[in-house]
């Protein structure tokens, strides 16, 4: 039973090391979650998931920890052994989810409306074929960060080609609509 909560312990442990190294942060949570752009800003996110893979390593590292202490420090059965150690995960568990509930308050949030680009200039990044939808990249004036949005042509028999500068005259249903910038 030692072997289990040392191999608990270690795993979970280079696990946590992994996910912190190569920066992955929201692209294994297990919670679900949902993006729908109307147009409007709507803050969804309320706080970390209770089920990342974050706190579920915290889990069982804190399973490993506590059941090597139990059996070794206190020389417990497996049975005691394994109470200890579910009972030492869920401390490490809400330990972790609290931390994770400071840091996630602590983001710094950008507003960002769709609406905000009209009368923007933009560059195609992806061609835009008459009655067709392409791509743009636009610099949002609020916060002065570049977004690449869908843009279609304000002329349904026009096309841009990519390099392009347009301008983004209005959006509807999230796609800009853009005309040729005049000079």
């Amino acid at each position: 039973m030692l072997i289990v909560f040392i191999g608990l312990a270690i795993g979970s442990f280079v696990g946590l090391a992994l996910l912190l190294a190569l920066g992955f942060e929201h692209e294994f949570d297990l919670g679900g979650e949902a993006e729908v752009d109307a147009g409007h800003d709507v803050a969804a996110d309320a706080g970390p998931s209770m089920l990342s893979v974050r706190l579920l390593l915290f889990f069982v590292l804190g399973f490993g920890i506590f059941g090597i202490i139990a059996m070794k420090a206190f020389n417990s059965t497996n049975i005691l052994a394994i109470l200890v150690a579910l009972i030492g995960a869920l401390i490490c568990y809400f330990v972790a989810y609290q931390i994770l509930k400071i840091l996630w308050k602590q983001q710094v949030t950008t507003q960002f409306s769709i609406d905000s680009l009209i009368d923007c200039d933009a560059m195609v990044t992806q061609k835009i074929p008459p009655g067709g939808i392409g791509e743009i990249k636009v610099r949002c004036p609020n916060t002065g960060l570049e977004k690449y949005v869908s843009a279609q042509a304000a002329e349904p028999k026009q096309s841009f080609g990519r390099g392009e500068v347009v301008i983004v005259k209005s959006v509807v249903a999230s796609t800009c609509i853009v005309e040729k910038k005049k000079v």
